[in-house]
């Protein structure tokens, strides 16, 4: 697995393909025409897909969990972007549990989780986003926050949802 324009890291194509669709074509892909040499099949991986990054995605493929601080910080909404990106659900969903917890120690940062979720379209973790500024804001009893809040969770239900319902 070569990340953008970096040095290769070895993986097994089992493990890769076994986890994600886009890994399983791709790899389906170089196996049927041949791109395979002496055994190694090389996946380029996305430009913004550096080796630090991609390790913790590897380590969690291979089950070992991912190795990262537990909270907010640009690493995990990183791992984020690219477990998205790769189709892998779970650590989809290990991310947004280390994002929102991350929340508790560092509210400022729900307006960057929140963009980051929409943009991804995450409803799950817009959700979880809102609903924790919805109880900061409520605890503060901070009204104008508060219905700043519903207004932006309105808009994105309307944009998210179908007609009618």
């Amino acid at each position: 697995v070569c990340p953008g324009g970096g040095a290769g890291i070895e993986a097994h194509r089992i493990v890769l393909a076994s986890q994600s669709e886009i890994f399983r074509t791709e790899l389906g892909d170089a196996w049927s025409s041949g791109a395979e040499k002496g055994g190694r099949v090389e996946l380029k991986m996305a430009e913004d897909a550096d080796e630090e990054i991609l390790r913790h995605m590897l380590c969690w493929l291979y089950g070992g969990g991912v190795a990262l601080a537990a909270g907010y910080c640009g690493e995990w909404v990183r791992l984020l972007c690219l477990a998205h990106r790769y189709m892998l659900p779970g650590l989809v969903e290990e991310c947004a549990r280390q994002l929102l917890k991350g929340l508790d120690s560092e509210p400022e940062n729900a307006g960057a989780l929140l963009e980051v979720a929409e943009g991804l379209g995450l409803e799950r973790l817009w959700c979880g986003v809102a609903a924790r500024v919805l109880g900061a804001a409520k605890e503060a009893e901070e009204d104008e926050a508060l219905d700043a809040v519903l207004a932006g969770y309105a808009a994105h239900r309307e944009r998210a949802l179908p007609k009618g319902l």
